[in-house]
């Protein structure tokens, strides 16, 4: 049986968000956690830049192949 393989990191974004990523490589699960919650749209818009540049140091980490689509 192989052991479970799990990559975590924690960002912090502007003054009261931060959001952690972890990547679950055994089931292919990138998942986004945001505290204190995910923000609403206007405050989004202005953590976009940093989310984007946390999310591609995060996939940079693990040496994974890996794909990011936005829609």
């Amino acid at each position: 049986m192989t052991a479970p393989f799990a990559y975590r990191r924690t960002y912090r974004l502007g003054r009261i968000h931060s959001v952690t990523f972890e990547l679950d490589a055994n089931v292919g699960l990138l998942a986004c956690h945001w505290v204190p919650d995910l923000p609403p749209a206007r405050i989004s818009r202005k953590l976009l830049p940093a989310y984007r540049r946390a999310r591609a140091d995060f996939l940079a980490g693990p040496d994974l192949p890996a794909a990011v689509i936005e829609t």
